[in-house]
């Protein structure tokens, strides 16, 4: 057991204390003693699961640095030259229907797996997308408004946006080109 805990080293030489701790049958030359906290923690938990490990640094570089690398676009044709946090807001929990200056509000929303989608509704309502998507629920199911439109990808958006005047959307900053213009950057 020791030889295949071996690149964990603290971890491996506790390893058959805490088995002997656990059966009640002590060990040959090892001391009666309770392993500690880590020990037990990292025995039971952490080494069982390493196989996902990789999956979850995957996600990490996957996921943007922070909301301060998003922004809310409209398309490069559209009247509006600047929103507020608080507009933004308004718009995406449906609070606001139009925009200043009169054309129909039509928020796009990333798909609900998108880690740019969490950013945004965490910086920009302070909730989650989870808690958001239980939001506009209830707020479909009581016939108070419906959610923004979802698009699977920001090409997408960039898309939709410059054929409606009303569109707006978050966007990754890296993800900016000619067709659409910046109306808040969330930092």
């Amino acid at each position: 057991m020791q030889a295949s805990f071996s690149s964990v080293g603290w971890a491996a030489e506790s390893l058959p204390a805490l088995a002997a701790y656990e059966s009640g049958v002590p060990l040959a030359g090892a001391k009666r003693s309770v392993p500690n906290f880590a020990t037990v923690c990292w025995a039971r938990y952490a080494l069982p699961n390493l196989r996902c490990y990789p999956a979850l640094l995957a996600f990490a570089l996957a996921w943007p640095a922070s909301a301060g690398d998003l922004v809310v676009v409209a398309g490069a044709h559209s009247p509006l030259h600047h929103l507020s946090r608080e507009q933004v807001a308004d718009i995406y929990m449906g609070r606001v229907t139009t925009l200043p200056g009169g054309t129909s509000a039509i928020p796009l929303d990333l798909p609900a797996s998108s880690p740019e989608r969490e950013a945004f509704y965490n910086e920009i309502t302070g909730k989650s997308a989870a808690q958001i998507k239980v939001y506009w629920a209830r707020m479909s199911f009581t016939g108070k408004g419906t959610p923004p439109k979802q698009v699977p990808s920001s090409a997408d958006i960039k898309k939709f946006a410059g054929a409606k005047p009303g569109a707006i959307a978050y966007l990754a900053k890296d993800a900016l080109d000619g067709s659409v213009k910046v109306l808040f950057s969330l930092k």
